[in-house]
């Protein structure tokens, strides 16, 4: 072992372990590199005091400490399986960018496996081991916009979104880097899946009049100011599998505020809307991407339309005549 969990840090000048290493004369050397730095005592750091008077097992503190932080242990590495994360946990409160980069085969202090210059080859301007990082992670937002035609007696539509949320989310699985299928969950089957919130303060949007160019248009979105990182996993909902708790799901709830040109202002001046309250709950499964993958910056873009999508039509008929005889002799 030549570097052990060296940590590295960009000086100012140059990207550089903190303790100083030299370039060996002659053999060579493979460098495995993952981010963010993880101390060999942090686990110690980050246990907490029991909160019974029974006191705990070091385990169990330790699972406290997993749901508190995410993950604070040095990964395994394995020469064939590469970086091993056990149990990595995604929480309300972590929002990791977990990396793992490309294996630094075979280096000298002039060439890389390939023969090449060991100049990192990304647009990079340091000269050293090319170390390219891998998201292991994926990284999931929202964007909205609200798309319609005014009916007629209408002067003005607002709609402001509330909430955006999913439920019934994978939070833990270990992460093998070198595996066909990198995460898999280990959640237990009795355990909820996570539910994560997008949205901080309402969102106001104007209507968008719905034409062609402008529902084709995808510079028209209003970016959700919450991006989550969060673990890569395969939808599942209850059509699936009977089990309820992985049931994954989408709600948007939004208000719709319509005012009528025959609505007389309130006595203080103020306009007098119509308000319209819907929450719309869809299977993640089936919005588009069954599938987050690592490495992956995903974006739903959600259209609302503040009325229904079909046209109010009518369907005429005419209830026959009823026939009443009255009958007399004269």
């Amino acid at each position: 072992v030549f570097m052990k969990n060296e940590k590295v840090l960009f000086n100012g000048i140059e990207w550089a372990p903190a303790s100083t290493y030299y370039w060996t004369k002659s053999g060579k050397l493979t460098f495995a590199s993952y981010s963010p730095y993880a101390d060999a005592d942090s686990l110690h750091a980050t246990r907490r005091a029991p909160s019974d008077t029974l006191g705990r097992a070091a385990s169990d503190t330790l699972r406290f400490a997993y749901e508190d932080y995410g993950y604070s242990a040095v990964p395994k590495y394995d020469f064939q399986k590469g970086f091993v994360y056990k149990d990595y946990r995604i929480v309300s409160t972590t929002d990791v960018d977990l990396m793992y980069a490309d294996l630094a085969a075979n280096c000298t202090e002039n060439s890389n496996s390939s023969g090449s210059s060991v100049t990192n080859n990304v647009g990079s301007d340091f000269n050293g081991v090319p170390t390219i990082f891998n998201h292991a992670l994926c990284r999931v937002g929202f964007e909205v916009r609200a798309i319609g035609s005014k009916n007629p007696n209408v002067d003005s539509i607002r709609v402001i979104i509330g909430h955006i949320g999913i439920t019934g989310m994978e939070y833990k699985g270990t992460f093998t880097q070198n595996d066909t299928v990198k995460w898999k969950s280990t959640r237990k089957e009795n355990e909820n899946g996570y539910s994560y919130n997008f949205l901080t303060d309402e969102i106001n949007l104007e209507l968008i009049p719905n034409t062609d160019e402008n529902v084709a248009a995808t510079n028209n979105y209003v970016e959700i100011n919450t991006r989550r990182i969060l673990l890569p996993q395969e939808h599942k909902d209850s059509r699936d599998n009977i089990d309820l708790t992985r049931d994954q799901k989408l709600y948007v709830s939004y208000t719709v505020m319509i005012h009528y040109t025959s609505a007389p202002d309130n006595p203080d001046g103020s306009m007098n809307w119509v308000k319209d309250e819907i929450t719309a709950a869809m299977r993640l499964k089936y919005c588009g991407i069954p599938i987050w993958k690592e490495n992956q910056n995903i974006t739903y873009r959600i259209t609302i339309n503040p009325y229904s999508w079909d046209k109010v039509t009518f369907d005429p008929a005419v209830d026959p005549w009823t026939d009443i005889y009255s009958y007399m002799n004269i």
